[in-house]
């Protein structure tokens, strides 16, 4: 297929691609988005209740299968064949759950002290401080997405890809940026139309995401591979 209705097919099929894999990433996260869901609709009496229940589900549904997501997007990204959609998620699923709840206990905790402290000390917080605290918050988001990325990209323990993601965010602050920059949009967008987060938004996120990643981690081993050969030339 050639001419114009070759760039239209493979469009289509780019698209179609990330809606499938979105839809199974939602099905898998069933649980949270019906709590989340209740959290849109409940009075504020019941919603400390929910959002309590919704984050001790989030480390053994919601990491797991986003971990799985950012496996797809992975293989997509660095062209690995996969065996299907389906399968590929599920097998992503089940090979890194262990990893992945632990290291979503972690995240949660530390997600929700973060958030509880913004939410005590917002009304005290002078501009220059709410700068660097918005500024610190886009570098976790980077940091949560680049642990996914670590996970399903290295055979690595969950402490190791919880620092190395952290130093490799800190060290890359434009793809930090990228990635926050993108996070904050899509959830400001998506306060309006949800319809993005079920179409092919958490796919999309997590595509992002692992393209910072990958271009990251690839630039830190150019990197290290030049200081080699430098300092192999030093020692003649």
């Amino acid at each position: 297929m050639n001419g114009p209705f070759s760039g239209l097919y493979k469009l289509s099929t780019f698209i179609t691609r990330f809606a499938y894999t979105n839809l199974i990433w939602i099905f898998f996260n069933a649980p949270v988005v019906y709590l989340l869901l209740h959290l849109i609709v409940t009075d504020a009496k019941n919603m400390n209740h929910l959002l309590a229940i919704t984050a001790c589900l989030l480390p053994f549904v919601f990491f797991p299968a986003t971990t799985a997501l950012y496996g797809v997007v992975r293989r997509w990204i660095i062209k690995e064949n996969d065996s299907g959609l389906l399968i590929t998620f599920w097998s992503l699923y089940k090979e890194n759950y262990r990893k992945s709840v632990t290291g979503g206990v972690f995240l949660v905790i530390f997600w929700g002290a973060w958030l509880v402290n913004y939410v005590q000390l917002i009304q005290s917080l002078s501009g220059l401080i709410l700068i660097v605290y918005l500024l610190l918050t886009g570098l976790f988001i980077t940091w949560t997405a680049y642990f996914f990325s670590y996970i399903v990209h290295f055979e690595r323990g969950v402490i190791p890809a919880l620092t190395n993601a952290l130093m490799l965010a800190v060290s890359h602050p434009i793809s930090t940026a990228a990635v926050a920059g993108l996070h904050m949009a899509l959830f400001y967008l998506s306060l309006g139309q949800l319809y993005l987060i079920a179409s092919v938004g958490g796919s999309l996120v997590a595509y992002c995401g692992f393209f910072y990643f990958y271009q990251a981690v690839q630039k830190t081993i150019r990197v290290q591979h030049v200081r080699k050969e430098a300092k192999g030339e030093k020692s003649y």
